[in-house]
């Protein structure tokens, strides 16, 4: 029965999230504090910050990531989601990357639980559809995936390349990654066809 308690816990939640998410515009915060939660969650990192900021009790959300985990439902339902530590190369193909557009803007370093992890932030825009991209790929500098970003919410100010029309301010994207050593790291985009 705890089981089955925990799987109606999780589904009553994940209508609420659905639910919310049609309401980008008048809550771009909370889906912001959700994507953070979601994405700390996705790529391993312990941001208690991102965590206690989404959900009421982290440590029940944490037993319920890793049943949703083994079963492969929800935030980790997608097959991209078991990428954390594998070679990029191995898991995708490139598109052209004259597609998309972007960067990443500010890296910060976190320590906790004695372990470094970073959190990320950028945009990401695709020139071919002419909308912002959801799903971030975070890598090291030998292309190893170690974390994941999401978006698009409202940027705070315009991206260097905005339009008149503004559409570019809400390609802006928030992300995790595990780091264990100093690195570099690059952003890649996932389209829609699985290629970034």
């Amino acid at each position: 029965l705890r089981g089955f308690a925990k799987v109606a816990v999780l589904l009553i939640g994940l209508g609420f999230q659905i639910a919310g998410s049609t309401f980008v515009d008048r809550a771009d915060v909370s889906l912001g504090r959700r994507y953070a939660a979601e994405i700390a969650l996705l790529s391993g990192v312990p941001d208690h910050e991102a965590l206690l900021q989404a959900f009421f009790d982290e440590r029940l959300m944490l037993d319920i990531s890793e049943l949703m985990k083994r079963s492969k439902l929800s935030i980790y339902a997608q097959p991209w989601s078991e990428w954390l530590g594998a070679s990029i190369h191995e898991k995708s193909g490139i598109a052209d990357p004259r597609r998309c557009a972007g960067g990443i803007e500010n890296i910060e370093r976190i320590v906790s639980d004695n372990r470094i992890f970073i959190r990320a932030s950028g945009w990401a825009w695709d020139l071919a559809s002419n909308h912002a991209l959801r799903n971030i790929v975070l890598v090291d500098q030998n292309h190893k995936v170690i974390g994941f970003g999401r978006g698009p919410f409202a940027y705070r100010e315009a991206t260097p390349t905005a339009t008149d029309s503004g559409e570019l301010r809400r390609a802006f994207w928030r992300g995790h990654g595990n780091i264990d050593r100093p690195t570099k790291v690059a952003a890649f985009a996932l389209i829609d066809d699985g290629k970034l």
